[in-house]
């Protein structure tokens, strides 16, 4: 690939990135947020050929995740992501965990967007995984010499009302 003049316009800055969960900002993060999409593709074995046929693959499936880590631990915050691990507060505390066991309900599916990234063009980049659920298990940082994180880790669900579409997309301004 040729570096040109537009080279340097295509390329993405993301300082300043934030995340929302169901138009929630979820508050100041630390490090890299990650994205990633993992595609299935089948080829079917035809007539003895010893690998992939061009024009005989299809994709079965894709999963979309995002990462971040999170600095900022206020309760409304850490609630609107953990609500499926069950949340809940009295007189002297607030609590996330204890949740029950069951099948996820529609309240376990978020809209998770990326946003703040841009090229150095000035345009703006989108990641959005329309419903996503926290995927991972609570990863708490502690540490006497930094501040204490929670990395947490969604993953993007296919649409009930459009099985065939990936579970998520970037989108960036032309």
């Amino acid at each position: 690939m040729t570096i040109n003049a537009s080279t340097a316009n295509n390329m993405m800055l993301a300082a300043g990135a934030t995340v929302t969960v169901a138009l929630t900002d979820i508050g100041a993060m630390e490090g890299e947020t990650t994205y990633s999409i993992d595609v299935e593709r089948y080829f079917p074995e035809l007539h003895g050929t010893l690998g992939e046929v061009m024009g005989t693959g299809f994709i079965v499936g894709a999963v979309a995740k995002v990462t971040t880590t999170m600095a900022e631990t206020s309760y409304f915050q850490l609630s609107v992501l953990m609500d499926s691990l069950g949340v809940g507060s009295d007189v002297a505390s607030r609590w996330y965990g204890s949740g029950t066991l069951g099948q996820m309900v529609a309240g376990d599916y978020q809209s998770i967007v990326v946003t703040g990234m841009e090229t150095c063009g000035n345009k703006s980049v989108v990641i959005t995984l329309p419903y996503a659920y926290v995927s991972s298990s609570v990863n708490v940082t502690l540490s006497d010499d930094a501040i204490t994180t929670y990395e947490v880790e969604f993953t993007g669900t296919y649409d009930p009302a459009d099985p065939d579409r990936l579970p998520s997309r970037i989108t960036i301004e032309i």
